[in-house]
């Protein structure tokens, strides 16, 4: 499951993920593929 922006839960399988996205990360979901923002998410580390 990941949390969005406005706080709602969305259901995504863990096959769907990238192999290296782990807890925490910032996702960004473009044509129906998932990838780390890692910008994003260091800033909010």
């Amino acid at each position: 499951m990941c949390e969005k922006e406005d706080k709602t839960i969305m259901d995504i399988n863990s096959s769907d993920l990238p192999y290296e996205a782990k807890e925490g990360d910032v996702l960004v979901i473009d044509n129906n593929i998932i990838v780390i923002d890692i910008e994003e998410t260091e800033k909010r580390h």
